[in-house]
């Protein structure tokens, strides 16, 4: 399947994710949720993914400047000037300055394309790494709420000003 490039740089591809991606997605919806995740259960795999190549909200694929797919960025609310963003990486491709660079150059793509005041970025608490990444890309930490599983969520602004 031809891929349509939606931004790119030297070392990375971003297009939006298509039928050839859905092996990775999985694999990576594996590394990120554990082995119960429901986009690994038989009964309800196709069902989540045909739900994500349908919905308003979109995904992103992230692949490197050799084709390697390493991970995806959502996009939830794209019609709103705060719309929300969020970034996954396979675990070999963590650690490696992806993430900074896939945000920076999907975020300025983006905004090119419609009005963005911020992106509203939820992380949990206790993932220090992407809290990290963020605020390293000028995210400020504007509020706590808590999940039900009694980890807290912070909610970062990012303000399109702040990409370089």
């Amino acid at each position: 399947m031809e891929r349509e490039i939606y931004t790119s740089d030297s070392e990375l591809i971003i297009s939006l994710m298509t039928e050839d991606d859905k092996k990775d997605y999985l694999e990576l919806k594996r590394q990120v949720n554990g082995d119960n995740t429901l986009f690994l259960n038989p009964m309800t795999k196709d069902m989540l993914w045909e739900q994500v190549m349908e919905s308003a909200d979109k995904v992103y694929t992230i692949m490197n400047a050799y084709g390697s797919y390493c991970g995806c960025i959502e996009i939830q609310n794209s019609a709103s000037t705060t719309p929300e963003l969020g970034i996954e990486l396979l675990s070999e491709m963590r650690n490696k300055g992806i993430a900074p660079k896939a945000i920076t150059l999907f975020s300025k793509k983006f905004s090119e394309q419609r009005q963005v005041d911020y992106f509203v970025i939820r992380i949990l608490s206790s993932n220090t790494h992407s809290k990290h990444v963020f605020e390293k890309l000028g995210a400020v930490n504007r509020e706590f709420f808590d999940e039900e599983d009694d980890d807290f969520v912070c909610c970062y602004k990012l303000e399109t000003k702040n990409l370089r």
